[in-house]
């Protein structure tokens, strides 16, 4: 009953939110295998809750513009605060903004705050908004489309030396405020950090305190699906309440005469499981579960019985209906798709005992595989190690411990409990780090398309539900088709990629078998670095596994940034410097020989001059080929460009160029640009950046020579090729006038 309506709901949600063409398809293959007009109106039901879920939302009322340099606004905090050793990040619920009011949410940072701040608090900041931005590379994280499935469309910070104003503290309890009360009461009875951290973890569903190392630890082992609310939390606290319900109400046998003790206990177990379903967070695995609850409440209450499939299909369309930008939550995919395995492996190999535990870790292992490559890039075969002593070790002993630690977390005999809890935790960690040391038999690939992953559960599936030797040859081919490489570099050809990294500077350079990469992007204070943010993805995109060269132009923390992330998770064969005094090693730029990768010369010009200006010292290299060249210049200013005119003249002559040092007005100065004579230009910038780059005079200077600027703030990454035959093509982006 309604099989292939709700997957058509499914996909007519997913339309709503993302008018992408496959979807469609999909509904069409269905409506193929099922003709019937029930498909059509369920489509069209999930696309119209979409539209209408969309419109509902309250959008703050903001001046329709990118950035709002300051404004004052009045809101309530709606979320627990994330805290970093400098900053805080928390979402506010707007009341007013400019004295007028306002509604939704919006997300600020607040930097080197005193004290703390709480959810349920009003709070009057003065505060800089923009709209989210991603960096718009290939492979990237989607920053915008994570706050969007919030319902946040606007992010900033609390301006320093402005005036806070704590209007109200919370004057009644709510689930958030009950969370916070709760976590703190947690962690001040945690031996440490990690301990308070992992067990708000399983207990509360908050995650945030986890630190980065430990999340990489969980996602090399394949076991991030464990830190976290799921079904087992909320089976176990329903049967707990439910066993002792059962047992309780069988000593009352009056009552039992008029109610059973299995209803009791039933409708007992599903209020207990809402409640804590509430104070978790109410996240779709949770949800989930929670109509799991139900449906077993409903068979005890004698009511119609439901087969395991019903009961996910029916889960799916609640959690849609609940929340239709489940669909863009990673833990909603991995849940659902998860039972799903377990119920395939349940009916086609009916195993018992130890044997169905394992076919269970396999068949979890590969059905999530897909997904994994396609978010994390990373897939791990560790994982079945990893899953078979941390299973049942956080399953039977921390998780419970974590549970009853929460029920006395206002007890001083609470912190006893926490002994054992950090014991095991520790004993976890430690195993999962020895396991981490299997990591070469992990699958390290990127599948950069969503049809890629469609391609893989599609064959999988084949594999499982229908295994005939026809449907064996096309799940194979589909198996295969992901992992196809797809060659875009001819001999005598360079693809240049100038990869959006923001305030900074990143260029992949590209031969039919070689890569070079110049610069690494910034890094942020006590934060991550643009080379694991941008440049590490977008090389597993392109399933790229080694730098044969990597070039840093100058020791500015906006080109050197990402190194120790380049050099800790790639094969870096050969590194450039400018100047062995600010590296621990690599080869000096200017004193390194030209060479040839299939066809494309590769040429430093050296700055022999000893300027007492860093950026001046610059490496600048030429990348070409008989017909065409690119020039790389670094933060190269003034005094280096006359100089590098002085002892090469015409020798510096290229068609593409990107700008020296973002645009400021201290470089590309007109006899330097009057010598190379590109046929257009690149500069690499931050939008809205405190700079004002590119400055105006260079853009004036571009303008009297009639050279188009590309900017990769207004554009994303910019990417073009030095073809052996043929006229240079522009980037594909809208120029923008100097």
């Amino acid at each position: 009953m309604l099989d292939m309506e709700i997957f058509c709901f499914a996909l007519g949600v997913w339309y709503g939110l993302i008018n992408s063409w496959y979807l469609p398809l999909a509904a069409c293959l269905l409506f193929f295998l099922t003709p019937t007009l029930r498909l059509l109106l369920f489509w069209g039901l999930g696309f119209l809750l979409s539209s209408l879920h969309q419109y509902l939302t309250p959008q703050p009322l903001l001046p329709d513009k990118p950035v709002i340099a300051r404004a004052t606004l009045q809101g309530t905090v709606a979320s627990l605060p994330r805290e970093y050793p400098h900053k805080r990040q928390f979402i506010v619920s707007l009341e007013q903004v400019d004295g007028h009011s306002s509604a939704g949410l919006i997300q600020l940072t607040w930097y080197n705050q005193e004290g703390h701040i709480h959810p349920g608090e009003r709070w009057q900041f003065t505060v800089k908004l923009k709209k989210p931005r991603n960096y718009r590379n290939p492979g990237g994280f989607n920053y915008e489309l994570s706050l969007a499935k919030q319902h946040i469309h606007w992010v900033g910070y609390i301006l320093p030396k402005t005036p806070t104003l704590l209007l109200e503290k919370p004057h009644k309890t709510s689930w958030l405020t009950l969370r916070d009360r709760l976590a703190s009461k947690m962690a001040e009875g945690a031996p440490d950090l990690q301990t308070a951290a992992i067990v708000q973890a399983l207990s509360l569903n908050i995650a945030h305190h986890i630190s980065p190392e430990l999340w990489e630890l969980f996602r090399r082992t394949g076991t991030i699906h464990l830190f976290g609310i799921s079904g087992e939390h909320i089976a176990l606290i329903a049967g707990l309440v439910f066993a002792l319900v059962h047992r309780l109400w069988g000593f009352y046998a009056r009552g039992c005469l008029r109610v059973p003790a299995l209803k009791i206990a039933s409708i007992a177990g599903l209020i207990t499981a809402f409640l804590y379903a509430l104070l978790a967070g109410f996240e779709p695995p949770v949800q989930r579960a929670l109509v799991g609850c139900g449906f077993y409440t409903l068979l005890c209450l004698g009511k119609q019985g439901f087969t395991p499939w019903q009961v996910w299909r029916y889960a799916l369309i609640t959690v849609l209906c609940l929340e239709p930008h489940a669909v863009f939550m990673q833990g909603f995919h991995f849940s659902f798709l998860a039972v799903a395995c377990l119920l395939l492996t349940a009916q086609r190999w009916r195993l018992s005992g130890v044997k169905a535990k394992m076919a269970e870790q396999m068949s979890c292992l590969w059905g999530l595989m897909p997904l994994s490559l396609y978010w994390f890039d990373y897939g791990s075969i560790n994982g079945f190690l990893a899953n078979a002593f941390a299973i049942p070790l956080v399953g039977f002993l921390i998780v419970p411990l974590s549970l009853l630690s929460l029920l006395a977390c206002n007890q001083s005999w609470h912190t006893v409990l926490m002994y054992p809890l950090s014991w095991l935790i520790h004993v976890l960690i430690g195993g999962l780090q020895i396991v981490e040391g299997l990591s070469l038999i992990n699958v390290t690939f990127a599948i950069p398309a969503i049809e890629g992953v469609l391609c893989l559960l599609a064959a999988l599936l084949l594999l499982v539900v229908l295994p005939l030797k026809p449907f064996k040859a096309v799940a194979c081919l589909w198996l295969l088709l992901p992992w196809i490489p797809n060659q875009r570099v001819q001999p005598n050809e360079a693809l240049i990629s100038v990869l959006d990294v923001g305030q900074g500077l990143a260029v992949v350079v590209q031969t039919q078998n070689h890569t070079l990469l110049y610069d690494t992007g910034d890094k942020f204070f006590q934060g991550r670095d643009l080379a694991s943010m941008v440049i590490l993805p977008y090389l597993r995109s392109l399933h790229i596994s080694k730098i044969d060269r990597l070039v840093i132009s100058h020791p500015d923390r906006d080109h050197r940034g990402g190194l120790e992330s380049m050099e800790q998770n790639m094969t870096i064969a050969s590194l450039l410097v400018n100047d062995r005094n600010y590296y621990s090693h690599g080869e000096v730029c200017h004193n390194s020989p030209d060479w040839e990768w299939e066809g494309i010369h590769f040429h430093f010009f050296a700055i022999t001059d000893h300027f007492l200006e860093k950026n001046n010292s610059s490496c600048v290299l030429r990348v070409s080929n008989p017909k065409h060249s690119l020039l790389l210049t670094g933060d190269i200013e003034k005094p280096a460009e006359d100089y590098l005119v002085r002892q090469y003249g015409q020798r510096l002559s290229s068609d593409s160029l990107i700008l020296p040092h973002h645009g400021s007005k201290t470089s590309s100065s007109p006899g330097f640009i009057q010598t190379l004579k590109p046929a257009f230009a690149v500069v690499s910038l931050g939008f809205d950046n405190r700079f004002h780059f590119p400055h105006v005079k260079t853009l004036t200077t571009l303008q009297a020579q009639r050279i188009p600027l590309y900017r990769t703030d207004s554009c994303g990454m910019l990417q073009w090729l030095l073809p052996a035959k043929g006229k240079l093509q522009p980037p594909l982006c809208e120029a923008r006038a100097p």
